[in-house]
């Protein structure tokens, strides 16, 4: 099924991890996960360090992954240098910032910044 996505020869994938319960939607949060298959780590960019709901549900999928790749000890840890939003609204707009920033191997940037330049 997953064959197409040749996940057994990539170095990273990106998944975009909601805080929702179910496979059936809703949740209020987004968040990036990286998984580095070369080494083996899985980190969390959360713009709302700390949010438990998140953090269970990428943890959720890391053990999906895990178990359709046949990989063994790798752990999931939370950045804590990743720029934190300051409402309610943006975390989307965070997460594909994380998302830009890791494919493209630039630093993190706030996303206030990008509506500034924007603007």
């Amino acid at each position: 099924m997953f064959d197409s996505l040749e996940l057994s020869t990539s170095t990273d994938i990106l998944l975009p991890v909601n805080d929702s319960e179910t496979v059936l939607g809703g949740g209020t949060h987004w968040a990036q996960l990286h998984i580095k298959l070369d080494n083996k780590t899985a980190t969390l960019f959360n713009s709302a360090y700390g949010s438990r709901e998140v953090v269970t549900s990428a943890q959720d999928v890391l053990d999906r992954v895990k178990l359709l790749l046949n990989i063994n000890g790798m752990v999931l840890t939370e950045a804590k240098d990743f720029p934190q939003q300051e409402n309610g609204f943006d975390c989307g707009l965070y997460t594909m910032m994380a998302a830009d920033a890791i494919i493209n191997k630039k630093p993190f940037y706030h996303p206030k910044t990008l509506r500034q330049e924007v603007s």
